[in-house]
C-alpha cells in the first residue's frame, strides 16, 4: 500500500488535486474496483473507476452551468473531456518520468 500511496501523492501533485479528497474516497473506490474486477469484468475495473469520476465531473459541470445561467455557452461534457485528456497526458508524462528514474 505504501507504493500506491506514494504514487497517488505524485499523481495528485501532478494534477493539482487535493489529496484529502482522495483519502476520503480511496476505501470506497478500491472496494468498487475489487467488486468489478472479481465480478463482471477484471479489465473493466479501471475504466469503471474512470467512468465514476467522469460521471461526477459531468454532473458537476451541468450543475455549475445551470447555477450560472450559462447552460448554452459551452458543453460542460466537452470541457470535462478536454480536462480529462490533459490529465491523461500529465499522468502519462509522470509515468514516463518515473520509468526513466528507475
Amino acid at each position: 500500500m505504501a507504493i500506491m500511496h506514494t504514487w497517488l501523492d505524485d499523481v495528485c501533485t501532478t494534477l493539482d488535486l487535493d489529496r484529502t479528497i482522495l483519502d476520503r474516497m480511496t476505501p470506497e473506490m478500491l472496494d468498487l474496483i475489487r467488486i468489478v474486477a472479481h465480478g463482471p469484468s477484471r479489465p473493466g475495473a479501471p475504466m469503471t473507476a474512470f467512468l465514476v469520476g467522469l460521471g461526477a465531473g459531468q454532473r458537476f459541470g451541468r450543475a455549475e452551468a445551470g447555477a450560472t445561467g450559462e447552460g448554452g455557452a459551452a458543453d460542460p461534457t466537452e470541457a470535462l473531456a478536454t480536462l480529462v485528456h490533459e490529465n491523461i497526458d500529465a499522468v502519462t508524462a509522470l509515468v514516463r518520468a518515473k520509468e526513466n528514474d528507475a
